[in-house]
């Protein structure tokens, strides 16, 4: 969109507020002074005439302070703009968005927002308990730093970007839901409260980095093609990670905290893609892993368990070249491998594991570094 006229050398004809279109000189200039809307403040707009009756809907927007005119589209039934771009390649569509908008903040830059979009922040940018919902994020930077409350990410599709959230939610709930993420990067810090990631498709070397104090569930995502993953646990909760997939060469490493609980349940690792978990666990630890597929030469590593009480891995398939590699700390209690299948040349590595109720099929083989007193009898006990 582009300015549909340049102003004579006599100047435009001023009219204060809202104006009334009747009795305009066609092919004129006017200055409309004194209109407001939202977070856009106080603004002057200059249009063209189209006839007596009519200016056109295409303006020159100039918000107090502004030099160099936006452009912008009106309603000329109630002044209020309905689509808006500013120098700094913001590109934000509908009444409501235009009003909600954080404009002249140098962190907003490059966000297009159509107006089907919802897209609410608070009157002090950045945000503080609203949310960022239905937007699309193309070649944008977001940077939220909430402060003290609520944060809730769902439904927007971002492309090409960059968001930081950074968020204190005082023990309330952070949603990160049915977002769809394609070459871009997220990094989430949570400092209290629930941390929730579910029903998410991240796509196309995409990296999250997740970094929660308190608890985090990560539910129903699917994660492919070469993009990474990383949770870093720094507080003393539980870490929940279900229902996703991890395929297309994606690396996934989560490091929770000490203390931390853990459970991984019914998820598929494959082509090539490794998930990676490493921990000093101190005793009164948990940790369960369990149904879950490793396909097409992808690894899921288990590590470092220092000192933690038993782990459980149960009911996974291995197949196609898969391995499933788990390592014990010397000091800890040790662990139990149960009903697992290895098919097709797959590998279990289960070093200081008891492994118990095994089938092994073409080629497949378990590999032992160091077994334990607890597990020298009956180490494998084959599934009929």
């Amino acid at each position: 969109m582009s300015f549909p006229f340049v102003p004579d050398a006599s100047g435009p004809i001023t009219i204060a507020g809202c104006p009334t279109l009747s009795g305009l000189t066609p092919g004129s200039v006017y200055l409309i002074t004194g209109l407001t809307q939202g977070d856009v403040g106080t603004f002057d707009v200059q249009a063209i005439a189209n006839s007596a009756t009519e200016l056109s809907g295409e303006v020159a927007v100039y918000p107090s302070g502004v030099v160099n005119g936006w452009v912008g589209v009106i309603d000329w039934t109630d002044c209020q703009l309905t689509r808006l771009l500013d120098e700094q390649f913001n590109d934000v569509s509908g009444k409501t968005n235009i009003s909600n908008f954080p404009w002249g903040n140098p962190r907003a830059t490059n966000n297009k927002i159509d107006s089907a979009s919802v897209f609410t922040v608070s009157t002090n940018w950045p945000l503080a308990g609203d949310s960022l919902a239905n937007n699309v994020i193309i070649k944008s930077v977001v940077d939220i730093n909430d402060g003290n409350d609520q944060i809730s990410f769902q439904h927007n599709f971002i492309e090409n970007s960059n968001v930081t959230v950074l968020t204190n939610s005082n023990g309330v709930d952070v949603n990160i839901r049915s977002n769809s993420v394609i070459t871009s990067a997220l990094n989430f810090t949570v400092e209290t409260g629930e941390f929730g990631f579910s029903g998410n498709s991240v796509l196309n070397n995409s990296a999250l980095t997740f970094a929660p104090e308190y608890s985090l569930t990560f539910d129903d995502n699917h994660i492919s093609s070469q993009c990474t993953l990383t949770i870093n646990g720094t507080g003393s909760a539980t870490l929940t990670f279900r229902y996703s997939e991890i395929k297309g060469l994606s690396t996934v490493t989560i490091t929770p905290a000490l203390n931390r609980s853990l459970s991984i349940s019914s998820i598929i690792v494959a082509d090539q893609s490794v998930l990676t978990l490493t921990s000093t666990w101190a005793a009164g630890s948990a940790a369960v892993i369990e149904k879950g597929s490793i396909l097409n030469g992808s690894t899921l590593i288990c590590n470092g368990l220092l000192a933690a009480d038993v782990l459980t891995v149960s009911g996974f398939h291995i197949m196609n070249l898969s391995t499933l590699s788990l390592l014990m700390d010397s000091n800890a209690r040790g662990g139990i491998v149960i009903n697992a299948a290895l098919e097709n040349a797959a590998t279990l590595t289960p070093d200081g594991f008891t492994t118990f109720r095994i089938r092994l099929e073409d080629l497949s083989s378990i590999l032992v570094a160091n077994i334990n007193d607890a597990t020298a009898s009956g180490y494998v006990n084959a599934l009929p």
